[in-house]
């Protein structure tokens, strides 16, 4: 499952709308749309948001992926980042 996927997912499970995310978040709801689906990937600073408002880990899980057509070099080195961690 890919994180797009674990973001609708844990949302819909927590019964909430891509526009309270985003209010949340404050970002637009296109972007929680577009996170979820691949188009683009959240920051790292909007993933933590996510997983404490979801309630719900998403990137510890060891199934998690990031997948988004234009992946920026800092959601790169975050990523990478934050596999090597998890597997010391």
């Amino acid at each position: 499952m890919d994180l797009g996927q674990q973001i609708r997912l844990a949302r819909e499970q927590q019964a909430m709308t891509q526009a309270y995310v985003a209010q949340q978040l404050a970002v637009a709801p296109a972007t929680i749309d577009c996170w979820e689906g691949g188009v683009t990937a959240p920051t790292p600073e909007n993933l933590c948001q996510l997983e404490r408002l979801l309630m719900t880990p998403l990137l510890t899980r060891p199934d998690a992926t990031i997948t988004a057509d234009r992946p920026t070099r800092r959601h790169q080195q975050w990523w990478l980042h934050m596999r090597t961690r998890k597997n010391t």
